[in-house]
């Protein structure tokens, strides 16, 4: 009898942890779990953040990369987005929805030691997302030369 209430207990444990680790539902909440991963340098997790259009282009650049560099790329996203080797300002100071209109929102990101002599040590920076499938996702500004490989993939497609 001892161990059914210990297996019961255990059992209602694990549910109750998992119902506490639901996903991000709002903005801000996105916003807020994709600095945590990316913080915590979990870029298996972080990419499930980005949109579909975003986690392609970067695919895209990881398999050119990786093509490059004459290596073997398992996930080509992860790939490149580990070679970005991106700073993340820390600690995350502050994390405000501006404007949610339908299916598009702006949220205010603001980040790092904001005190500091350094500009790349304080982001105070507006993102945008985009409501894909019920869920919200960050749309980002790709750097030039990640554009344009993303716009010749496409070009390549059709």
């Amino acid at each position: 009898m001892g161990h059914a209430k210990y297996r019961l207990t255990l059992g209602l444990l694990v549910c109750l942890t998992m119902a506490c680790q639901s996903p991000p539902e709002t903005p801000e909440q996105v916003v807020r779990a994709f600095h945590a991963a990316l913080a915590q340098r979990d870029l298996d997790q972080a990419v499930n953040f980005l949109a579909p259009e975003v986690r392609a282009s970067f695919a895209h650049a990881g398999e050119r990369l990786a093509k490059i560099l004459e290596l073997e790329a398992e996930d080509p996203l992860v790939f490149f987005l580990a070679g970005a080797k991106a700073e993340v300002p820390s600690p995350l100071l502050g994390v405000e929805t501006i404007e949610v209109k339908g299916d598009q929102a702006r949220v205010r990101v603001m980040a790092g030691d904001c005190r500091s002599e350094k500009p790349v040590a304080c982001k105070d920076e507006t993102l945008r997302l985009r409501r894909v499938e019920g869920r919200w996702t960050i749309e980002a500004d790709m750097p030039p030369g990640i554009k344009s490989v993303a716009e010749n993939a496409q070009e390549e497609k059709k």
